[in-house]
């Protein structure tokens, strides 16, 4: 792929990263939720070569179109990241950290039964309004004027936000750079809707909205523990038992979560679960390896390939795995663990370990 120094990846910069230090230099920071094939972003950033600008795309295909616009202009205030948007704008900036988020002709889902996709609604406008710096601002262009109502009446109903223009809405801005896609809707004589809001003051995130996004639960000092499980068991494991018991089996199921082992693999030593977790709008697939450890104990740990995002979600499943184990054995000792102290404890109906092992 063209282009590479201005692409960065998701599992390698991780949660928050430093972009004083990605662009070597302190500057206001802007975002753009879906970067198409890169003009829009391309032009904001030469226009504004003062400023850092940040993309995410879940496409591919048109990310390497943007990236290769990029290295063409040669800007060095521009990076770009294959993610979605919501996801990127929970987990890469901390709060009041953005001055300003674009958003141009997102996915507007006509179908009513797929109106729930759609990218914008309050839980989003909620993270929005926290990741925004006080001034920061939020523009969003869309040619769908059924979603364009529907977002201007969100817009309304938020407190600690002004209008970025007269009104929350316009169906023309001069500061706008016309994409090819718009330039095209243009020429048909077709409206282009704006939407636009100034951040005057600091909002609290409601707690449903964290269920919605869980990433919003996960403390910055979590972000880079590891999540392990040591223990000891009697009678000796299994593995060819344990197999046919969970292969296929739903875990925990409730609103907002959902967790299943969709298949195991196995030899003499050691056994790799392939887990699911759907939690609110986040969907993880990682590996969990189940080994020995030590004379008599055994580990379990995220895959070393696999570096699923620590969200409860995630500890719940491990926890569950090891409830599993210790429901099946005489003998069950947690040694050391990493998972959460209040899930341990709601699960395994036990006190976490004396020498404070975990996060509370």
């Amino acid at each position: 792929m063209r282009g590479l120094k201005y692409l960065l990846r998701e599992e390698e910069i991780g949660f928050f990263p430093k972009w004083e230090k990605i662009f070597e230099r302190k500057a206001p920071l802007f975002f753009e939720i879906g970067v198409g094939n890169g003009e829009f972003i391309v032009e904001m950033a030469r226009r504004m070569k003062e400023s850092n600008f940040i993309g995410v795309e879940v496409s591919k295909e048109v990310l390497r179109k943007a990236l290769a616009k990029i290295e063409e202009k040669a800007l060095t205030n521009v990076r770009l990241i294959h993610m979605e948007g919501t996801k990127a704008l929970a987990k890469l900036f901390e709060s009041e950290s953005i001055d300003g988020v674009f958003l141009n002709f997102p996915d507007p889902w006509p179908k009513k039964k797929h109106k729930k996709r759609r990218l914008v609604n309050l839980a989003f406008l909620y993270l929005l309004s926290d990741r925004l710096k006080r001034g920061g601002f939020f523009q969003m262009a869309t040619d769908h004027p059924e979603y364009a109502e529907e977002v201007y009446s969100l817009l309304k109903s938020l407190e600690g936000f002004s209008p970025l223009w007269e009104d929350y809405i316009k169906t023309s801005i001069d500061e706008f750079y016309p994409t090819k896609y718009a330039r095209k809707w243009l020429s048909q004589g077709k409206t282009i809707y704006f939407l636009g809001i100034k951040k005057r003051e600091k909002i609290e995130i409601p707690d449903w909205v964290k269920d919605w996004c869980p990433l919003l639960k996960i403390r910055k000092e979590e972000t880079a523990l590891p999540i392990v499980n040591i223990f000891k068991i009697k009678p000796k494991l299994n593995f060819l038992e344990w197999v046919a018991k969970l292969r296929g089996a739903e875990l925990y199921k409730e609103k907002f979560l959902f967790i299943k082992v969709l298949d195991l693999f196995y030899n003499e030593e050691s056994l790799l679960l392939d887990l699911l977790v759907e939690e609110g709008i986040i969907r993880q697939r990682f590996f969990v390896k189940l080994s020995p450890y030590g004379d008599e104990g055994y580990m379990l740990t995220p895959y070393d390939s696999d570096k699923p995002d620590p969200t409860d979600g995630v500890h719940l499943a491990m926890v569950l795995i090891l409830k599993s184990l210790k429901e099946g054995a005489f003998y069950f000792e947690l040694v050391k663990s990493t998972c959460k102290e209040k899930i341990l404890n709601r699960f395994l109906g036990e006190s976490l370990l004396e020498d404070g092992a975990g996060v509370k």
